[in-house]
């Protein structure tokens, strides 16, 4: 049936509507004006005024907040405005974790500023932070009693830590990839992986996150995701490239590597690629001084076991050495052997001096027998064919 052409359902919502505004006075009556009131005097309201259940949900959750907010004036609930929110809770028949995720969207400003206190004074500690006592034992009762005074549980409390930790992070971060110079962007890269120690390692000095040696682990990692790949791996080439400078990566520089690119989230693909481009000519550098005096083979093995590179890379750059002093001796380029031109047969001291080049690069003739082979090959043919 209708009435006034609207339907049974239209009519109800039109009716609810209508009705809202006396709700509202009851409820502002019963919570903020503290005047008698029973849950159960409300319900007979809402029935009689055809206020369904999912109106009223929003309705209480509306003025449960409006509540929560005037008892937060100071900034804190005290134990009787604990009290006091409870007994709205009931009042309205309100959900406990409605209740609880109301009064979370309220308090949780009030204890991030509680927490970015502590680590104001924690940054103005310096590196010592997480080894006094005294601030440790402070911070821990100061975040402990701002989370009960503003009803917040650890599901609660530990998202928002991490929340300002990782922003505050990445703000460094966004200084490092903006800057210009090579030594601003080392001294920022490194600024960001000591700042990111620092700041894990009073986390778990304090019990809030897991010292796991690794600059906060999962606390900081993948950061590099509000930069470009490109950024995050110049980065992480600064860092490298100043580490290599005496052509070694010790255990605190291979640490501290391994922190950079966990906090940029570069896979292990990448950073073996960039490590390889960017060790690579250094060891070359040596392998040629080496090849040219015919000494240092000592020091050839060391930069190797030092720079960490891939046997296969190593032996790659070797074989191309090898492969320069072979056409010194056979006379020609490699573009010229490449279209067919012979070169001249090696002499017996040239072959010698080849056989102390392989075993000064630690290479072996299979490695080598492509090369021979190729720019070789042809000059003893020609040689064959003159003889017969």
């Amino acid at each position: 049936h209708k009435l006034f052409s609207l339907t049974k359902s239209e009519w109800a919502a039109a009716a609810e509507k209508a009705a809202v505004p006396i709700y509202e006075r009851a409820l502002r009556a019963a919570v903020i004006e503290k005047k008698p009131a029973t849950a159960g005097q409300l319900g007979a309201v809402r029935a009689s005024l055809g206020i369904g259940d999912g109106c009223a949900e929003g309705m209480h959750a509306e003025i449960f907040a409006q509540a929560a907010a005037a008892a937060l004036k100071d900034n804190s609930l005290s134990a009787a405005e604990k009290e006091q929110l409870e007994s709205i809770e009931r009042l309205l028949g309100m959900q406990p974790d409605s209740a609880r995720s109301t009064i979370a969207a309220l308090t949780s400003p009030l204890y991030v500023k509680t927490f970015e206190a502590v680590l104001g004074e924690a940054e103005a500690a310096g590196e010592g932070a997480a080894a006094d006592s005294r601030l440790v034992a402070s911070v821990q009762g100061r975040l402990a009693l701002s989370a009960q005074e503003l009803l917040l549980d650890e599901a609660t409390t530990l998202p928002l830590q991490r929340g300002v930790l990782r922003g505050r992070a990445a703000a460094l971060l966004a200084e490092a990839s903006a800057a210009l110079q090579p030594e601003e962007k080392l001294a920022k890269a490194r600024k960001l992986v000591q700042s990111c120690d620092a700041t894990a390692a009073f986390m778990a000095a304090i019990g809030h996150v897991e010292a796991d040696g690794a600059g906060g682990g999962a606390l900081f990692a993948g950061l590099g995701e509000t930069i470009k790949n490109s950024e995050a791996v110049s980065l992480y080439r600064a860092l490298l490239l100043d580490a290599l400078k005496d052509l070694k990566l010790d255990t605190e520089e291979k640490l501290e590597l391994a922190r950079l690119a966990s906090i940029l989230g570069l896979s292990s693909e990448t950073t073996t690629s960039v490590f390889t481009a960017a060790a690579g000519p250094l060891y070359q550098n040596v392998a040629k001084a080496a090849a040219d005096s015919g000494e240092g083979g000592a020091e050839l093995r060391s930069a190797l076991d030092n720079l960490g590179l891939p046997r296969d890379i190593a032996t790659s750059i070797a074989v191309d050495l090898y492969t320069d002093k072979l056409l010194e001796f056979t006379g020609g380029s490699r573009d010229a052997f490449d279209g067919g031109e012979s070169g001249k047969i090696l002499r017996e001291e040239q072959s010698d001096k080849l056989t102390a080049l392989r075993d000064l690069l630690d290479l072996e003739m299979a490695q080598v027998y492509e090369v021979h082979e190729r720019y070789c090959s042809a000059a003893y043919a020609d040689s064959i064919r003159e003889v017969i």
